[in-house]
């Protein structure tokens, strides 16, 4: 460097300083607290040098990701549809049996981070579900007082595998907590019924407890002729074209919901022996995990509601919900 290209010489010893604490701090891994004791500066005024020196180019920051998480597209996610934490994982297969497994595991993997004693997990059903069961079980988790609740009716046509109450006792058992059953539909004959069983005294402390569920884990599913919805409630194909109509894209525990993420087609989920849409939403901490090509409509809608808190889901899923946002 030449003397032309030396910054002015009235602003050397601020810069000598930057040099001398970013030494310090980044390659000598001195706290700032240490950083302020050895200098005789404030700490604020250590923070505020340290700040200057990356903004005048001093230091260079360098993030290596050693995981096959997508960062990019999950800043997006997160900072687009108010996220706490968005989880982009790599689509290996087009295989959607393995998407699933893999969401399922990555998703056990998240949940044990935040698990401590005392806490109530409510969860939905599906095969998304099924699979983030199955990853806990695959992980030595220590035992904890948990409580596990459906936050939906546990009995309908479908596979035991997939209904709320088996899922619920499932986790439990890997958890090493208690859980809660739901005798009841997920989806009553009509809205008298539904009235009655949610009268019903044990249905209603199941549904007290959801309702104060600590954390909420919930599949995503969509509406289509090919949905599990058909199988799960025996929709017909008048019931497919009504929820068409009524301008339904997805639905969270039964609970149909718009292109805007708000709750639509009322007729059914006023059937809904359950928590609704508004109440899963103000859980202190909901998070979707759901991938596959058939889910990005559903997805995309949900998060614009703002019902999520967290999304676990795929890149693929997450690149076609950036170029919907962003055409």
């Amino acid at each position: 460097m030449t003397t032309q290209e030396l910054p002015p010489s009235e602003i050397w010893p601020e810069i000598r300083s930057m040099v001398k604490l970013a030494t310090l701090f980044y390659q000598e891994g001195y706290s700032q607290r240490e950083i302020a004791e050895l200098t005789g500066f404030s700490r604020s005024k250590v923070s505020r040098l340290l700040k200057k020196a990356r903004q005048h180019d001093i230091v260079h920051v360098e993030v290596v990701n050693p995981l096959p998480f997508q960062t990019e597209n999950e800043r997006f996610l997160e900072q687009t549809f108010n996220l706490r934490e968005a989880i982009v994982v790599p689509r290996n297969t087009d295989n959607e049996a393995g998407i699933i497994q893999t969401l399922g595991s990555v998703a056990a993997s998240y949940l044990t981070q935040l698990l401590h004693d005392n806490m109530i997990l409510a969860l939905s059903h599906g095969t998304t579900i099924r699979a983030f069961v199955d990853g806990i079980k695959h992980l030595n988790v220590e035992p904890n007082q948990l409580t596990i609740v459906p936050l939906v009716g546990g009995l309908t046509k479908a596979s035991p595998e997939v209904h709320t109450n088996f899922l619920a006792r499932e986790l439990a058992n890997a958890l090493g907590g208690t859980h809660l059953e739901m005798y009841a539909p997920q989806l009553a004959d009509s809205t008298n019924n539904r009235d009655t069983f949610m009268s019903d005294s044990s249905i209603e402390y199941v549904l007290a407890k959801a309702r104060a569920a600590d954390i909420l884990i919930t599949g995503i599913g969509e509406i289509s002729e090919t949905s599990r919805l058909i199988e799960l409630c025996s929709f017909t194909r008048t019931d497919m074209q009504q929820l068409d109509k009524g301008g339904a894209v997805g639905e969270i525990g039964s609970n149909f919901y718009n292109q805007e993420g708000q709750a639509c087609c009322q007729a059914y989920n006023n059937r809904v022996v359950g928590l609704s849409l508004d109440e899963v939403k103000k859980a202190p901490l909901v998070i979707g995990v759901a991938g596959g090509e058939s889910k990005v409509e559903a997805l995309h809608a949900i998060l614009k509601g703002e019902v999520l808190d967290v999304l676990i889901t795929d890149d693929g899923v997450a690149k076609a919900i950036y170029d919907r946002h962003n055409s």
